[in-house]
């Protein structure tokens, strides 16, 4: 059994994955300019289609190959190589792939057909003695636990070398959403260090080239299980400033990119690219140390109600995402699966909104009043010009606030550790997509200090209704743990997340699935 901290960095190393692609800088280009440049490169991406070759931009090279060191973008470079059993699409049914039928035998017992003639890339052939390995991998890794949470390892046998008897110890409504990641591994040639320079996957492609926070480059497979692939090779380029990524498309270097919210337009405009947004059932939201302290400013229900009501939520989706999100009505995305209309506005806080006003009364009541406040995020330029408006939210009433901005690998150190903040800003989100899940999730894995009898209710009602099948029945119990929520706050939820992303016109099969993530091998040029 992992200890919490451990579990703890682990949820949020799986949550970079949304968090890298929602930040938002300035447009670096006029539209004049940028218009000019791509009638100048109309010959560069015609050429690039005569050759199936397309060139991705991406951020956030972990600096290894290896499928469990991937968090944030990186990720899309693991489904490039690697197949998972099945993959969610955008309306939550399940893409079969490595997987290729389901059977339900009851709540908590499946029959796993797995697709046979299925080879890695070193000519192994895929069989179910891989599959228990890499889900036994991926139990004992201190991230990706989180896709394999609910099975029963005791119970779940192969049946043989294409079946697997699965086994999970309670219903799990996200069982199969949250494999999204569970990527398959080679027992019998399995070497961790060697993975990391030289993957080997049954995926659609083979890496030729990699250059650590520099590309990667990846070729097709002519022995791919899923058929001849449209792109043959794929070049993917690390950049993570947002500008070098909208200039990457001005120019034709790139046929897909992630932009800033405020380029949307910009980009639209120059005529050759479509933009797909998407919230990917996530939510911008500032964590709250509860820490029953005097010396925590956020210690009293008070203090956090006054902490949420300095804040204008509204200014932060215009200047922010430019108005294209929208204030969140409780304390999830509304974009999650099983979210229903009688959650939202459950409480004053969210049902009320910006009300300085009423926070200083609060203030003044908490003690909050004169005090400092320590915020901290990830240094992504969209938290940084959130915390600065909180920050000036917050002195409206007189309360200070110090941020302070950390690289993503120290931010998620401090984050799992309450001591050293008052209030962090990050985003709520999982592959499941599911509100059960998230809340009952994000309690148990971040040390935000809350103790106590609503905490330990909020927690077995959150595992009552993570082992219900009736959906009506789920929908019930997120209600009751909203209803203890409201009289707690550990998070206050800032504004839904967006995420576009832009790609050549020229480009078919572009299909985004419920994390956001894409899998290439279904691209291809219009003729």
């Amino acid at each position: 059994m992992k200890k919490r901290s451990v579990r703890a960095i682990a949820l949020m190393l799986v949550l970079v994955m949304l968090a890298t692609v929602l930040s938002a800088c300035g447009k670096t280009q006029t539209k004049d300019d940028g218009a000019a440049d791509t009638a100048d490169n109309v010959g560069t991406q015609a050429d690039t289609a005569a050759n199936t070759e397309v060139n991705i931009v991406l951020s956030g090279d972990t600096g290894s190959l290896h499928p469990h060191a991937a968090n944030g973008d990186w990720n899309a470079v693991m489904r490039m190589i690697y197949d998972s059993p099945v993959d969610p699409k955008l309306d939550g049914s399940l893409e079969m792939l490595l997987v290729e039928q389901i059977d339900t035998i009851s709540d908590t017992e499946y029959t796993l057909h797995l697709r046979q003639g299925v080879t890695f890339a070193n000519g192994n052939p895929f069989t179910a003695d891989d599959f228990m390995f890499s889900a036994e991998l991926a139990r004992d890794d201190a991230q990706f636990f989180l896709h394999v949470k609910s099975v029963d390892f005791e119970k779940t046998n192969i049946v043989d070398d294409y079946t697997v008897d699965l086994w999970l110890t309670a219903y799990d409504p996200g069982c199969f959403t949250g494999m999204n990641c569970l990527y398959m591994f080679d027992k019998e040639s399995y070497d961790a260090d060697a993975l990391a320079k030289e993957p080997n996957g049954t995926g659609p492609y083979v890496v030729t080239d990699y250059v650590s926070n520099s590309h990667v480059t990846l070729q097709a497979r002519d022995d791919y299980w899923g058929g001849e692939l449209g792109i043959k090779t794929i070049n993917v380029t690390i950049m993570n400033e947002s500008s070098q990524m909208v200039n990457s498309l001005v120019t034709g270097d790139a046929q897909f990119s992630r932009i800033p919210v405020k380029d949307i337009e910009y980009i639209e405009s120059l005529g050759d690219y479509n933009v797909y947004t998407a919230s990917n059932s996530s939510a911008y939201c500032a964590y709250i140390n509860m820490t029953p302290d005097d010396s925590n400013p956020f210690s009293t229900l008070e203090a956090r109600e006054a902490f949420m009501y300095a804040i204008d939520r509204q200014a932060i989706v215009d200047m922010v995402f430019e108005g294209k999100s929208r204030v969140p009505s409780w304390p999830l995305s509304e974009d999650v699966l099983d979210y229903e209309p009688r959650f939202s506005n459950m409480s004053e806080v969210y049902a009320e909104g910006y009300n300085p006003e009423k926070a200083k009364e609060l203030a003044d009541k908490s003690g909050l009043t004169g005090k400092t406040i320590r915020l901290i995020t990830n240094g992504g330029a969209d938290y940084v010009t959130m915390a600065e408006i909180i920050k000036n939210n917050l002195k409206d009433i007189g309360v200070n606030v110090e941020i302070q901005n950390y690289d993503a690998a120290t931010y998620f150190s401090m984050l799992m550790d309450e001591s050293t903040f008052d209030a962090a800003l990050f985003v709520i989100a999982g592959s499941t997509c599911l509100a059960i899940d998230l809340a009952y999730s994000y309690p148990g894995f971040i040390p935000l200090g809350w103790t106590g009898e609503d905490h330990d209710a909020y927690m077995a009602l959150g595992a009552q209704g993570m082992a219900m099948s009736d959906a009506t029945a789920r929908g019930d119990i997120i209600y009751q743990m909203m209803e203890i929520f409201n009289r707690s706050y550990p998070w206050f939820t800032l504004a839904e997340s967006v995420s576009p992303t832009a790609y050549a016109k020229s480009l078919g099969g572009v299909e985004f699935y419920l994390d956001g993530t894409f899998r290439v091998n279904h691209w291809y040029y219009e003729q």
